[in-house]
């Protein structure tokens, strides 16, 4: 086609989109009769099960939002500190997102599996599989790290970019490997131990204390009171992983996680 810029990208986007759609409501409807019923079952619904309903989602919700908002703030001190900064914590985040893929496919699958469990009344198992998801989460953790260290320079060699965008981009995914293990454990306990056994509300007090209390904090400092190199003010702000560790770990013990919401 004939080249469109910014444009493509958005149709490009939409169009894959669409397609996704397509294909998983065709799935849906060919093979899973669960999710398929009458509109009188669709809207069967009392204001009670309502207020249940969001009694336990409420935290993720906010988890999430004040996850996300706290990301645009570390786009806007990055944004702040140059452009070249800015696009290297965009490549960055790129190539981040697509090696914390199969952590987060592991995350899901714990949610799944403890709070199935809990619900069926079996907490010793669940507490069981708690420890081995977060053992499986450090494995896996290593292992990415190790394949994020040893493809970074071939990975960022496919973008074309300046010199120096490449040597930010190369420096952050370093120290992005060497605290990617803390990263994937915490995933795993955040979004599947955590939420899969009812806790919700401190999996938000995590997000909220790590971030907000010492994770933006730190790239603020880092920024405009040290004027660090952009690589240096990420390594500040990996430091919320270790703290986010720590604090899940320590949940993880107390058994008090275990939270039957069915």
């Amino acid at each position: 086609f004939e080249p469109m810029g910014v444009k493509g990208a958005a149709m490009g986007t939409l169009i894959s989109r669409g397609i996704e759609t397509t294909i998983l409501v065709a799935y849906v409807l060919k093979t899973n009769e669960v999710l398929i019923g009458k509109l009188s079952n669709l809207v069967d619904f009392t204001w009670d099960f309502v207020k249940r309903i969001y009694d336990i989602v409420l935290p993720v919700i906010l988890n999430d939002m004040f996850w996300a908002l706290g990301m645009v703030i570390y786009s806007v001190i990055y944004g702040r500190m140059g452009t070249q900064e800015l696009a290297a914590t965009q490549i960055y985040n790129t190539i981040q997102n697509l090696f914390t893929v199969l952590i987060l496919g592991v995350a899901s699958a714990a949610l799944v599996m403890i709070g199935n469990q809990i619900g069926s009344g079996n907490e010793k198992r669940a507490k069981r599989y708690g420890y081995q998801f977060v053992v499986l989460g450090a494995l896996i953790g290593v292992v990415i790290s190790i394949i994020l260290a040893l493809s970074t320079k071939t990975v960022v060699g496919i973008f074309d970019i300046s010199n120096e965008v490449r040597y930010f981009t190369e420096m952050i995914l370093y120290i992005t490997s060497v605290v990617l293990t803390f990263r994937s454990v915490s995933i795993v306990m955040i979004i599947g131990i955590l939420r899969g056994g009812g806790d919700a509300k401190y999996a938000l007090f995590v997000e909220m204390i790590s971030m907000y209390g010492l994770g933006i904090p730190l790239a603020l400092i880092g920024a405009f009171v040290l004027k660090l190199e952009v690589y240096w003010v990420v390594a500040l702000i990996s430091t919320e992983e270790i703290l986010k560790l720590l604090l899940v770990i320590t949940r993880l013990k107390t058994d008090k996680w275990i939270k039957n919401v069915s």
